[in-house]
């Protein structure tokens, strides 16, 4: 946190610092000063889809989903092949019990990177969820096969056989 203080001291409008400041404080689960920084960055870059993603980010952990999926369909809406911002809008649906849109932003962020093992574990806990059983499963597979030592997707195919 010094070294990102003293760059931001040395060069102001450098977004960079600002970036990875607010992810420092995202970490330490300070996200009102993440939110700051990354708003910070957004004002000196507007149209990078990084500094969105992490402020959409920021505003999930704070539990503001609504203000998180505007900065998530932002970075979508400059990027499109961004499987990363797909995978934390459906975490977004997710937390507002939004199972169809959270499904189709698993499948995009899959589609988009088909070694994703998270998405396809996510996937497979709302597939089961809505009794998919046989979905669920090959979810949970393919998570398995991606992240071998994944235990989550282990102790999730085990709940769903």
């Amino acid at each position: 946190m010094a070294d990102l203080n003293a760059a931001i001291a040395l060069i102001p409008d450098f977004a960079n610092s600002y970036i990875y400041r607010g992810i420092v404080w995202s970490e330490l689960r300070e996200h009102d000063r993440a939110i700051a920084d990354l708003e910070y960055a957004k004002r000196l870059r507007p149209d990078d889809p990084l500094i969105l993603n992490n402020l959409g980010n920021a505003f999930a952990a704070k539990g503001e989903q609504d203000k998180a999926i505007l900065n998530f369909n932002r970075a979508i809406a400059l990027r499109g092949d961004y499987g990363e911002a797909y995978y934390n809008r459906a975490s977004a649906y997710v937390a507002l019990g939004d199972r169809p849109h959270a499904i189709g932003d698993f499948n995009e962020a899959i589609r988009l990177r088909p070694s994703y093992s998270e998405a396809y574990n996510n996937r497979g806990v709302l597939k089961l969820a809505q009794g998919e059983i046989e979905g669920a499963v090959a979810d949970f597979d393919a998570a398995g096969r991606l992240s071998p030592l994944d235990v989550a997707a282990l102790m999730n195919r085990a709940n769903a056989r």
